[in-house]
């Protein structure tokens, strides 16, 4: 049942959801580089201090990467992250559309 203030539905499970639209669905990175999935690259929209983790994971896989801000929650992951992607050739980057909209 929808929250009384707001617009927003309750959210579908992953389950439901990999159903809904007849796509595969894993729990972990680790679950799903095991899988084999055939991939150019990977979208990190994960809790902001999981960033580094599954950045790292998919740059090691020789996946592009596309994450949310912010890039992690520690200076020196971001810099670790950023050293990883130059070094793997991989593509790295960070969205900020926000920085573009009107406040």
């Amino acid at each position: 049942q929808a929250h009384p203030y707001s617009p927003i539905t309750p959210l579908k499970s992953l389950e439901d959801l990999g159903s809904q639209y007849s796509v595969p669905t894993f729990s972990s990175i680790d679950d799903l580089l095991a899988a084999g999935v055939e991939l150019d690259g990977l979208l990190v929209c994960t809790t902001h201090a999981s960033h580094f983790e599954v950045g790292m994971k998919g740059l090691s896989a020789g996946l592009h990467i596309m994450m949310e801000k912010p890039m992690t929650t520690d200076v020196d992951e971001a810099r670790k992250l950023a050293a990883a992607a130059a070094k793997s050739g991989q593509t790295l980057m960070v969205n900020n559309t926000a920085n573009w909209r009107s406040q």
